[in-house]
């Protein structure tokens, strides 16, 4: 595939590029009929590193709009955009993961190992998602674009990250993000746990109630939420930005700028002929809009 490339300084629109002017605009082009083809997620900071040569870290929420034109021959289908929910659980679950890598590496820094200067913490959208099937860098021309490895404690065996899905064994192995907070998070049990049913000297004061007591500790001792399984609460959100029986050569899109965290999407029909232009938000983070994720 492709990119074609729009410039646009502090927010300007073409043509008004300045020295310091950041690349906001991507257009991916499908080079064979199987549309984008077997690129099946993007690395939206994986793009803004390589074409705006600085690194730009995973560890943000992007703000973009994502928009499907040149849908060719099978224009009536539809296309599907899936981006990771912009929550509290997404946050602080990569937090928690980042957290883990960063004291899995603190003895070897404190000796002294330096990280690499572009050295950043990278992680998978789901168990699917590799390396082989992003639009990003990809090869040595390219520049060097790593998906954190972590090395285990008491083994040789390493271990990259993903959002979704389960953990597991393997050359690296896997950390499933949400599935590891879920088991640290306090959410299948009362908070707080219910004390005693009686209250002390009750008979002495005439406004304590047993009865109320019971009410005020077990009223709002669980969340308003389902709980046991955090990662089945967590649903992907998903954006349709191109709409069943269109004409050829429509244009639709997310419908102005949405919430991307760590810029990570996946696209539901890859195997479909069209085109994404990707436009981001000007912001101050290095031209762009972005927080970071923690």
């Amino acid at each position: 595939m492709k990119l074609r490339r729009h410039y646009i300084a502090n927010g300007c629109p073409d043509g008004m590029a300045a020295a310091n002017s950041t690349q906001l605009t991507f257009t991916i082009q499908a080079t064979t009929s199987g549309g984008i083809g077997s690129h099946t997620y993007l690395d939206l900071a994986g793009l803004l590193s390589r074409e705006n040569k600085r690194l730009y870290r995973q560890g943000m929420v992007y703000h973009a709009r994502v928009t499907a034109t040149n849908f060719n021959a099978d224009g009536t289908l539809s296309r599907d955009i899936q981006v990771l929910h912009n929550s509290w659980r997404i946050r602080k679950a990569w937090a928690q993961a980042k957290r883990a890598w960063d004291l899995s590496t603190a003895e070897e820094r404190k000796h002294g190992t330096r990280a690499g200067r572009w050295n950043d913490f990278k992680v998978f959208y789901e168990s699917a998602h590799n390396a082989g099937n992003t639009v990003g860098p990809t090869t040595a021309s390219d520049g060097e674009w790593n998906y954190t490895v972590a090395n285990a404690a008491t083994s040789s065996a390493q271990y990259q990250f993903h959002f979704l899905g389960t953990g597991s064994s393997g050359t690296p192995g896997r950390f499933g993000i949400l599935r590891e907070y879920d088991d640290m998070r306090d959410q299948d049990t009362d908070t707080p746990a219910a004390a005693g049913t009686a209250m002390p000297y009750s008979i002495l004061q005439a406004e304590l109630s047993n009865n109320q007591s019971d009410l005020l500790q077990e009223e709002g001792d669980q969340p308003p939420y389902g709980a046991v399984d955090l990662e089945r609460q967590t649903p992907e959100v998903m954006y349709r930005i191109g709409v069943p029986n269109t004409p050829d050569n429509l244009i639709t899109s997310t419908q102005g700028f949405v919430p991307i965290p760590c810029g990570l999407i996946k696209l539901e029909n890859p195997d479909r002929a069209y085109e994404l232009r990707i436009d981001f938000k000007a912001g101050s983070y290095k031209g762009v809009h972005a927080e970071a994720m923690s």
